[in-house]
């Protein structure tokens, strides 16, 4: 959506939702098969269909290879360059959870391996359309700084205790409790900042910076709060807005990709 202005070809956009959903169940399926162990000892994962036994190892690694190849196959269809990035997000999934290398066990690796599969899918994006321009790679810069930022913070706060039993070391085990919160507010703030200051320049219309700017400050009213507790409702409702603030963030670039 954004480089093309607001007007992918039909096919094109269908095709590129098409290879993430393949290729993104692909790596996750895989991940679960590799983690099925860890996901037991997790209270709220241990639910899942492949923990809890609903399904096989065989059923969900055939489920893997299918969609991974049918991904492949359709980026194969527009361009190289798809191609060549979809099976980059492929090997590096792979790579995050097969042992013996199991980048997931290694520390800052975890969190780095799964910021760059999200810039991978905004490059993939872009060569849906033949083209990755600027404003592109802004984009997915500044969700790397976010999703890099709050995942130790939420999204792995609930992995610490199968995450040492299994002998993982990421970023939400060793940081302190503030210090999380300090990163992530710095981190919001910055992208608060930089989408002001470049979003003509990138030639994003007026309308991307006060749609993040806005999400953000709701953002910051509930992670100032945290520095001096870890306890009541802004824990939760922070917890709940970090990945709505994602959504709003690109949707704020795609706005601005419109041409008035």
């Amino acid at each position: 959506m954004v480089a093309s202005r607001c007007s992918p070809p039909t096919f094109a956009l269908i095709n590129a939702i098409s290879v993430m959903i393949g290729i993104s169940i692909c790596v996750y399926s895989f991940n679960d098969v590799n983690d099925m162990d860890m996901d037991k000892a997790n209270k709220t994962k241990s639910m899942r269909p492949l923990p809890s036994g609903k399904v096989t190892v065989k059923e969900i690694l055939s489920l893997s290879l299918i969609s991974g190849l049918i991904g492949l196959s359709l980026a194969l269809l527009y361009s190289t360059s798809a191609f060549l990035l979809s099976a980059t997000y492929i090997t590096l999934g792979i790579a995050y959870s097969q042992h013996p290398i199991r980048l997931k066990k290694r520390f800052i690796l975890k969190e780095v391996t799964t910021v760059i599969g999200l810039f991978i899918s905004f490059l993939i994006g872009g060569t849906a359309v033949g083209t990755i321009p600027w404003s592109v790679l802004a984009g997915a810069s500044i969700m790397l700084m976010y999703f890099f930022a709050v995942y130790p913070l939420f999204a792995d706060a609930g992995d610490i205790e199968s995450d040492k039993m299994y002998g993982c070391k990421t970023l939400a085990m060793v940081l302190k409790w503030k210090t999380k919160v300090e990163i992530a507010i710095g981190v919001t703030i910055a992208i608060m900042t930089t989408t002001t200051l470049a979003y003509a320049n990138l030639g994003l219309n007026v309308i991307c910076p006060i749609i993040v700017c806005a999400a953000c400050l709701l953002f910051l009213r509930y992670l100032f709060p945290l520095l001096t507790s870890q306890e009541g409702k802004y824990v939760l409702v922070a917890g709940r807005f970090y990945r709505i603030l994602g959504l709003i963030i690109q949707a704020g670039f795609v706005v601005g990709s419109l041409v008035f």
